[in-house]
C-alpha cells in the first residue's frame, strides 16, 4: 500500500502487511532447550540512523 501526502503527492512511503505461517531456528542458538538470543546477535532498529546488535541478554524476575 502506498501513502499520498496531504496534498495528494505520492510519497515514497509503503505499508506491508503480513502473518508469518513458519520459522526455522538454527540449532546452534539453541542451548539447555531454550533460544539464545545473544547468539544469534540480532540488529535492533532505534532511532534516527541508529542500530544495536544484541550481544548480551539478562532477566528481569517479573513481581507479583
Amino acid at each position: 500500500m502506498r501513502f499520498n501526502d496531504l496534498d495528494g503527492r505520492r510519497l515514497d512511503r509503503y505499508l506491508v502487511i503480513g502473518r508469518v505461517i513458519g520459522i526455522h531456528i538454527d540449532d546452534r542458538f539453541i542451548k539447555d532447550g531454550r533460544l539464545d538470543t545473544a547468539a544469534m546477535k540480532p540488529i535492533a532498529r532505534g532511532g534516527y540512523n541508529d542500530y544495536a546488535v544484541v550481544e548480551s541478554v539478562f532477566s528481569i524476575v517479573r513481581p507479583k
